[in-house]
């Protein structure tokens, strides 16, 4: 005799989801099935080790596709480095800028970069740290030989945004401990550029710092390291592969 496996998976606990790549997920309701069992006492061991076996089908096996964004908003990746961490006294050297869509697709590939110039005064005032790195990644030399003030810097950096982000208060600040970049971006002729973007910032550091109190240890030796290259165009990128990768392991696509 034939088991019907239609009517068994009818008779499980709660609604039975097919997942497919084509949304909206649809739920299956058989309850006419439910009285062939229940009129033939004779199935029930057979139907009881088929629901038990069923049951322990883990639904990460079933396709999953993308799920429709819930939010279409761009993300604006930017990293700053600067003289140092205080946002009321040191300056910004470098910016770079990268836009992805919601789902972390970069809109342009090449990004928008800058060297902001700053007097040597401000150079000699950096902490051995910053003089050690800038000196070490040729950032310092770059930033004597620019003539980029830091109104056109801000200037360029909020006409590329507006570029792929049309719309204000749309897009949202993201990278690693992004909070840091945007106290810089809140000084002077950068204010313009936050005032364009949402309010909200999306932390790629927090999730790490999720990771690392509630993840696996599987998860946590798995999270991509870093290069600590110091550069704001490698710092981003890296930022940005790293969210992939938390979206990837933390939410399945």
């Amino acid at each position: 005799m034939a088991f019907d496996y239609a009517a068994a998976v009818a008779l499980y606990r709660g609604p039975f989801r097919v997942e497919s790549r084509s949304p909206p997920t649809k739920i299956l309701s058989l309850p006419h099935v439910a009285s062939k069992f229940t009129s033939r006492p004779h199935l029930h061991s057979i139907l009881a080790d088929c629901l038990k076996e069923f049951k322990e089908i883990h639904y990460s096996l079933l396709p999953r596709a993308m799920p429709l964004t819930r939010s279409s908003d761009p993300l604006v990746w930017i990293d700053c480095e600067m003289t140092g961490l205080d946002a009321d006294t040191d300056q910004i050297l470098q910016i770079c800028c990268f836009i992805t869509d919601a789902n972390l697709n970069l809109l342009e590939p090449q990004g928008f970069e800058t060297v902001i110039h700053q007097p040597t005064s401000v150079l000699d005032n950096m902490n051995a740290w910053c003089i050690e790195t800038h000196g070490r990644t040729g950032l310092t030399a770059a930033v004597q030989a620019s003539t980029t003030t830091p109104e056109e810097a801000a200037t360029a950096l909020l006409a590329y945004i507006q570029k792929y982000v049309p719309q204000p208060r749309r897009g949202l600040l993201a990278g690693n401990s992004v909070h840091a970049d945007k106290a810089f971006l809140a000084k002077g002729p950068y204010q313009a550029v936050l005032e364009w973007l949402h309010y909200r910032i999306v932390d790629v550091s927090a999730l790490k710092e999720m990771v690392r109190r509630w993840g696996s240890e599987e998860l946590l030796e798995s999270v991509p390291g870093k290069k600590e290259v110091h550069l704001a165009r490698d710092d981003i990128l890296e930022s940005i592969e790293e969210m992939r990768f938390y979206r990837g392991r933390l939410f399945g696509f």
